[in-house]
């Protein structure tokens, strides 16, 4: 069964590569860095914006059919979930693992889906070298296809805590790092989300609902700490509020 699930990704992610390189020129073109973890983003974002696909926040973390369109009910550690095992099953598996494996430090997540604590957790831990198919990222060695995450930076995760309490968490994938500025690192991601994160870039915005929620792609900005030199500010718009937040990143092998 396992080989079969396999040939399936594997057929899946063909799929993916062969759809994105057909695609009109309006569509980003591939890039030699980007995974296909990072096309496998950027194609959902496409169906969505075509009719092709739905996408609704929310905790289930399932896909459902409304008569032949596949809706994505999910958060954004599910949507995630749901885009490793298209691509990378074996590094799904193994953040489950982990999770697991590192429960008397960091709860395990109340839906046993790695959500962002247990990622920030497991991404730091991976700077040993000990994982297999993951990697920690620094700040300066970005690439498209790299999770980022953020946590408030005295977040303690809480054991059996609601799925629908504020936590002020998130992960994303990202799209591009597009440029750097006066201690700024501007990148374009792709994530779902409660709702849409700014007026000016974001997709589910720019698609005629102000509130709409769900899989999309925006423009986050990360800014320098002057005092500690760390990359701990991010923001939504370039004159936005700054919120301070531990932000880690880390990539599929």
């Amino acid at each position: 069964m396992a080989g079969a699930r396999r040939v399936v990704a594997m057929q899946q992610t063909e799929t993916l590569k062969c759809e994105l390189r057909t695609e009109d020129r309006s569509f980003p073109l591939r890039r030699p860095t980007e995974s296909d973890f990072c096309l496998a983003a950027q194609l959902s974002v496409r169906q969505i914006q075509d009719g092709l696909l739905r996408s609704v926040y929310g905790h289930d973390n399932v896909v459902r059919y409304d008569d032949e369109t596949p809706v994505l009910v999910m958060n954004c550690y599910g949507y995630i979930d749901y885009l490793l095992g298209i691509t990378s099953p074996e590094a799904r598996q193994e953040l489950r693992l982990r999770m697991d494996m590192m429960k008397e430090d960091v709860p395990p997540s109340v839906d046993n889906i790695p959500c962002p604590f247990n990622m920030v957790a497991l991404f730091e831990a991976s700077r040993a070298g000990a994982f297999e198919f993951w990697n920690h990222v620094e700040h300066d060695d970005v690439r498209p296809g790299d999770i980022m995450v953020y946590l408030p930076p005295d977040y303690t995760p809480t054991r059996n805590a609601e799925l629908t309490a504020p936590t002020h968490t998130h992960a994303m994938i990202v799209q591009e790092h597009v440029c750097s500025f006066d201690g700024t690192d501007v990148y374009l991601i792709i994530d779902c989300t409660r709702r849409n994160h700014n007026t000016y870039s974001d997709s589910r915005r720019l698609g005629g609902n102000a509130a709409r929620g769900g899989i999309g792609r925006s423009h986050v900005f990360v800014k320098q700490n002057s005092k500690t030199g760390l990359y701990d500010r991010m923001k939504w718009y370039p004159r936005g509020r700054v919120k301070h937040k531990k932000i880690v990143f880390g990539r599929v092998r």
